[in-house]
């Protein structure tokens, strides 16, 4: 089915220096699967429903001029919103660059005596593309330089007669006819969305703001041996006169590396080769090894407490029992675990996993077997220990789990912890006081004997893997797009319900939400699905940000999209749909769910809450 009318979004507006989050909120359907599809219910907004079909909470609309006079936001350059798109200026990315923009593998620590003849000249020429060939420029550094590689740039560039200024973060941005280019070191600075508008070619090796700053999706720091990087046949101007292969630092160095995601029609001019462990990044690669579409070795063990490590290099949480993983693995891995949990008196309570890097919890309720739809907290992607947890409805009685971890590389550890008393709603930031790991003595729920763990532990190869060294976005003349830029695309209609930085002003509700007045009669109905047209941007979402999807007055989301981690700023439904998540993007896509078998009704509800700027 096509996206029809109205959709589900996300998008990025460059302010000055904060995030500007948009929604876009579209088709809503809930249909039978029959061969006529029969539709039971739609929503497509192109006509005001407020007050009629549905209540908006939270709605608002403020234009720059009411964000400069109301809220004292000078930073903000675009509209904020809560509503039907047709009420407000503006809604999605501009796609041009403001100027042309480089991104480089470089920190501000690599030592001077390091750096080659060879890796100057690319400079040179990066310099002279910002500035057109300028004799005697004016280049901003921002903040001032701090390092021995901060100070190479600039001894070079004073060297070849330009100017160097430091950047004053406390004061205006300096009019841009008055600089003609922006180095952004690594070394800091509180603003990472400061240059993100501004009109003057930029330089950038600061690889946590590359998203903020639209240049390509948030980057690594690493500390490595670069060995030979390459200059391939591009035309780029950047590589005129270089060699095809030199060696630009030698000795091992810290580099913030460029992101995974660039620009499209942006210019790789440098690489290099980096042979990288095997590793198991998401559920996805998780399944393959268990699957044994990526080679491992097996071992089997018990535990008698749902807390595991890798005993070599363990990542603990919060508590503190540790039990080592069968086999003594390290690297990249999987564990397996299965058992038993009690719940003495029928009731909700709240549960959670945490773990570094990710996994699921299932827990087998309705006691036909272990599956997807058991899910009941998943963590994908990678990061650091970090936890997941839900409100769980439990009849009483005494119930299968599944608890898979995985860990792409370096320390591991996973937990499954329960809240100490019942009734759910326990603050989703893990401590010792409201939380337990689930073992034999704990509260609510009670583990009922031993946790069968299977370690599968990675015998794949190493990788190499090709990584930018330094990257060139054109100018907005020359057809330059920034990151995550461009229309959206994939819909049909004129108007679809929007929200954009839903917490930079209050309206009485910190949650925003759409509830729709009358409930959805499916009495009588099987095959239920619940269909939805969605897209977004992929730029700076977190862990906190949520869009949720009910059917019913509850607390529990039938769809809910948030942010992977803290380093994956997209938007995908993990949480709801671990095996299979759909990632959003620039076009709209259908995303279904079935529902319950045995519904009377639906009362369908939206909620949406981004942190930015909290």
């Amino acid at each position: 089915m096509k996206p029809v009318k109205s959709s589900l979004s996300f998008h990025w507006y460059p302010p000055a220096w904060v995030l500007l989050i948009t929604l876009l909120l579209g088709v809503t359907e809930i249909q039978t699967a029959l061969q006529s599809q029969e539709i039971l219910f739609q929503e497509t907004f192109e006509t005001d429903g407020d007050g009629s079909r549905y209540r908006v909470e939270g709605g608002a609309v403020y234009e720059i001029d009411r964000i400069t006079s109301e809220l004292g936001l000078a930073d903000q350059q675009g509209p904020i919103y809560w509503s039907r798109s047709s009420d407000v200026s503006f809604v999605g990315v501009p796609a041009p660059t403001p100027e042309k923009r480089a991104i480089m593998a470089w920190h501000h620590t690599i030592v001077a005596d390091d750096v080659s003849e060879d890796f100057l000249k690319l400079f040179d020429n990066v310099v002279d593309w910002m500035t057109g060939g300028k004799a005697k420029a004016t280049i901003l550094f921002s903040p001032a330089p701090s390092g021995e590689g901060d100070f190479v740039l600039v001894d070079r560039l004073e060297a070849n007669g330009h100017t160097v200024i430091d950047d004053d973060e406390s004061s205006d941005l300096p009019d841009p006819a008055s600089v003609d280019a922006v180095i952004k070191s690594s070394s800091g600075g509180s603003n990472p969305s400061r240059f993100a508008i501004y009109e003057v070619p930029l330089l950038s090796y600061r690889s946590t703001d590359h998203d903020d700053m639209l240049i390509s999706s948030i980057g690594t720091t690493v500390t490595a041996e670069l060995g030979q990087v390459s200059v391939p046949e591009t035309g780029h101007p950047i590589a005129k006169g270089l060699r095809s292969s030199a060696e630009f630092v030698a000795n091992a160095q810290s580099f913030d590396l460029i992101g995974d995601i660039i620009p499209g029609g942006a210019t790789v001019v440098a690489s290099f080769s980096q042979v990288t462990p095997a590793s198991v990044d998401d559920l996805e690669e998780a399944q393959m090894v268990i699957d044994g579409d990526i080679p491992s070795n097996r071992s089997t063990g018990q535990i008698s407490e749902a807390d595991l490590v890798s005993s070599g290099n363990p990542a603990s949480g919060v508590f503190g029992g540790d039990f080592a993983a069968p086999g003594d693995p390290k690297g990249a891995l999987v564990t397996v675990a299965t058992g038993k949990v009690k719940v003495s008196t029928a009731g909700i309570v709240s549960v959670g996993m945490g773990a570094d890097d990710g996994g699921y919890l299932r827990i087998d309720l309705d006691g036909n077997g272990i599956s997807a739809s058991d899910q009941v907290v998943a963590l994908d992607g990678t990061g650091a220990f970090r936890y997941g947890t839900a409100d769980v409805d439990f009849p009483a009685g005494t119930f299968d789990f599944e608890w898979l971890a995985y860990n792409a590389g370096g320390a591991f550890g996973s937990e499954l912890i329960t809240s100490f008393t019942a009734g759910g709603g326990t603050p989703s930031a893990v401590d010792d006081w409201e939380w337990e790991p689930i073992s034999p003595i704990s509260s609510t729920v009670t583990l009922v004997g031993s946790i069968a763990v299977t370690t599968y532990t990675v015998t794949a190869a190493p990788e190499e893997k090709t990584i930018p060294f330094l990257v060139a976005i054109e100018a907005p003349e020359d057809g330059g797009s920034v990151f995550g830029g461009g229309q959206f695309g994939g819909y049909e209609g004129d108007v679809f319900f929007a929200g954009s930085a839903l917490n930079k002003f209050e309206s009485g509700v910190s949650t925003k939400s759409i509830t729709w007045n009358a409930p959805i009669d499916v009495s009588g109905k099987e095959n239920l699905k619940l269909t939805v047209a969605l897209a977004a941007t992929f730029l700076d979402f977190e862990t906190s940000d949520f869009l949720n999807f009910y059917i019913d007055d509850g607390n529990n989301p039938l769809i809910s999209f948030s942010a992977p981690s803290g380093n994956d700023k997209f938007f995908n439904d993990q949480g709801t749909n671990g095996e299979n998540p759909t990632r959003l993007d620039l076009n709209f896509q259908d995303v279904t769910y079935d529902l319950p078998d045995g519904l009377s009704e639906i009362r369908l509800r939206v909620e949406s809450v981004t942190t930015w700027w909290n």
